[in-house]
């Protein structure tokens, strides 16, 4: 029963956006930056709470994940270093 609420619906589909980001990336590994896709692939570990406030880190990791995406697609606008605003 508990499955089917929309908490447990989002967590499946984080599960499926990050296998969509590993189906998107790992194939041009070789010619990806490392240390930006490591970054990428790690986003995940900070997904964490529970309700609002994975809602609120979701939607932060979100931001990151884009920016990181649109490094590794060659866009150079967002260079900055990430800041762990939970920390």
């Amino acid at each position: 029963v508990f499955g089917y609420t929309a908490e447990r619906r989002r967590e499946r589909q984080d599960i499926a956006d990050y296998e969509a980001v590993l189906e998107r990336h790992l194939p041009a590994a070789q010619d990806a930056e490392y240390a930006v896709l490591r970054e990428l692939l790690a986003l995940p570990l900070q997904l964490r709470g529970f309700g609002h406030v994975k809602d609120r880190n979701r939607a932060r990791l979100a931001l990151r994940r884009a920016a990181l995406e649109g490094r590794l697609a060659g866009d150079r606008a967002d260079s900055a270093p990430f800041v762990d605003a939970a920390a």
